[in-house]
């Protein structure tokens, strides 16, 4: 097929250029997925709360229904359909689960194209940003790790997720209270979507004895995206009724919200999550931590950093 040949393209351009390539964009193209949400938290505590906010909604939306079309398409990898396709080891060791769509492209265009399309009156900075998921989506290509069907359904799904949070966003900001109706709204449908990937039948095919994708290891990244969102969305309905942080204007404050919580982030999406997980079965316990760290960064944190500065102000000031 067109798309495997395409990649084998690609990987006759790949080895061409030796394995220092390969290398350096084995970690490149992980470096979006993995450090977006730094980002979209940095600007949530203390750059943009709006927009980090519509930054969140769509970083955390976005997966799940990736992960809702790669449930429904269940397509294998590529050097699965073709063994003479061989990615570098490095990019294939985090290439898990299905092929379609790619999940690494929907993240990046989720995440930074809502920054991009928020802050599109800055022409260099959203360039920058369009220019950064283009990279990603190639470098995909590149490891052949996807095919391109996968690259560009990962990227419309992503541009579903930015439009789906304009809209509902844009609705809920028109009247107080909406978000509690987007909240209801949007368990209904995470039922719905777990009850599909946990229920529906998935291929079960062997290749020298061994399970070529096991649903059951497949199918936690699906709750593991979904607790994010339910995790987001429960912790911005509390926000905004008890907390209602404002953003700094100081950057020793940006800065000082910004690195305990990063630090949190990336032991809450690393070791700690790892560890969790061990403690019950992989689904419930992936679900419940993502649930609660996300709980915790989008509410608790922020309750917490903005008591702490209220009582420094209060001593600053003599009261």
């Amino acid at each position: 097929m067109w798309d495997l040949q395409c990649l084998l393209w690609w990987q006759e351009i790949r080895l061409a250029a030796g394995e220092a390539l390969s290398d350096f964009l084995s970690v490149f193209t992980d470096l979006g997925p993995r450090y977006s949400g730094h980002l979209v938290f940095f600007i949530f505590w203390s750059i943009n709360k709006e927009c980090g906010v519509s930054a969140l909604f769509s970083f955390a939306i976005a997966p799940v229904f990736n992960g809702l079309a790669k449930s429904i398409a269940c397509a294998y990898r590529p050097w699965i359909r073709d063994p003479n396709i061989v990615p570098p080891p490095m990019a294939k060791a985090h290439a898990t689960g299905y092929s379609f769509p790619s999940g690494h492209t929907c993240r990046a265009t989720s995440t930074f194209g809502m920054i991009a399309w928020y802050y599109r009156k800055h022409v260099c900075l959203a360039t920058v940003l369009v220019i950064f998921i283009i990279v990603i989506g190639i470098t995909r290509n590149f490891l052949c790790v996807h095919t391109p069907q996968d690259v560009f359904c990962g990227f419309a799904i992503g541009v579903i997720g930015i439009v789906c949070t304009n809209l509902i966003c844009k609705w809920e900001r028109q009247k107080s209270g909406r978000d509690w109706i987007v909240l209801l709204v949007s368990l209904a449908f995470m039922t719905g979507f777990y009850l599909y990937v946990s229920l529906k039948s998935y291929p079960m095919d062997y290749v020298d004895g061994k399970l070529l994708v096991d649903p059951s290891e497949m199918t936690v990244d699906a709750w593991k995206d979904g607790g994010e969102y339910v995790g987001f969305l429960l912790g911005w309905c509390l926000e905004k009724r008890f907390v209602k942080f404002e953003i700094p204007t100081s950057w020793f404050w940006k800065i000082a919200r910004f690195i305990p919580g990063a630090l949190i982030f990336q032991f809450g999406t690393g070791s700690w999550y790892k560890a969790f997980i061990r403690l019950m079965e992989p689904h419930i316990g992936s679900f419940i931590f993502r649930v609660l760290l996300f709980f915790f960064l989008v509410f608790l944190y922020p309750l917490i950093f903005t008591a702490v500065e209220r009582r420094f102000v209060k001593k600053s000031s003599g009261q």
